[in-house]
């Protein structure tokens, strides 16, 4: 089950054969992203871009039994709270620890970066109490334009010059330096490795068992393959036939796990697939 919040509206499914959605307007904005708490179901979280306002909303009925039902605030009153103290950044989201306890959402103050996290305490049953209780900080600027992940209490995100780690069980920052496509490089988890692409175009390997940019296949210091430039405003993960990992696409070009651009056609772009003008409005990300 996931939920999408566009133009201030957060759309959530009931059960799947109903195949019907509801609306929340009682946010404005036109961007958020949304994620889940790890262990507790009743919380989705979300954060509006360039805003510095903490949302959570019920996403079951906590209890069964009302007043709060799927879809309420978890706030007295509103969806959200200003509590990051900071702008958000343009794909920021909030990424809450495996015990439940912290939520940690990175920072970008307009369209220059800013290396803080800020960090929520979400300890308490009642969230009207939940605050900021700090900042914890990247190794170097996030970008304006990058997402970020979090991958067993390990946050990821990328800077100009590499990829960017926080881990938030030793709170240590570190960086895979690399020069990174800036300002929009991506950050994907897939197949025990971080991924992101460079300011050549080319993939960009982190393997995290390893602690080191990526050395299989065609990758030489973390990079491989060569995306085409003018058509890589976005990149969709690719599966094989049989559901494993496959490696990345974007508009025109596709680059294997090992590292090697799919010079042969061998693998079907998905968002080739995508009907009409839609694929198109796709790699800008929209």
């Amino acid at each position: 089950m996931s939920f999408v919040l566009l133009l201030g509206l957060l759309v959530f499914p009931t059960p799947a054969s109903a195949e019907t959605f509801d609306k929340i307007t009682a946010t404005s904005g036109d961007g958020w992203d949304v994620t889940f708490h790890p262990t507790n179901q009743n919380y989705a979280f979300f954060v509006h871009h360039r805003g510095t306002q903490f949302g959570c909303l019920y996403r079951l009925d906590p209890d069964g039994d009302g007043p709060k039902q799927q879809g309420d605030s978890c706030f007295t009153g509103s969806y959200s709270k200003n509590i990051l103290g900071g702008a958000a950044g343009q794909k920021s989201s909030a990424w809450v620890t495996s015990d439940g306890n912290t939520a940690y959402v990175p920072l970008a103050n307009s369209s220059a970066s800013d290396s803080r996290i800020a960090v929520i305490d979400i300890s308490d049953e009642d969230p009207n109490t939940w605050s900021r209780s700090g900042y914890v900080n990247f190794s170097a600027n996030v970008q304006y334009h990058s997402n970020s992940i979090m991958v067993d209490d390990v946050l990821w995100a990328t800077a100009s010059t590499g990829v960017l780690k926080y881990d938030t069980t030793t709170q240590t920052a570190s960086i895979y330096s690399k020069g990174m496509w800036n300002p929009y490089a991506p950050v994907y988890y897939a197949d025990g490795k971080i991924w992101s692409v460079s300011n050549a175009y080319q993939l960009v390997c982190v393997d995290v068992s390893a602690d080191a940019l990526c050395t299989h296949g065609n990758f030489v210091d973390g990079v491989g393959g060569q995306f085409q430039s003018s058509r890589i405003n976005a990149l969709v993960e690719y599966r094989n036939p049989d559901g494993s990992f496959g490696g990345f696409c974007s508009m025109q070009t596709c680059i294997k796990a090992d590292g090697s651009v799919d010079a042969d056609g061998d693998m079907t772009n998905p968002i080739s697939s995508i009907p009409g003008s839609y694929g198109s409005w796709y790699q800008y990300g929209i």
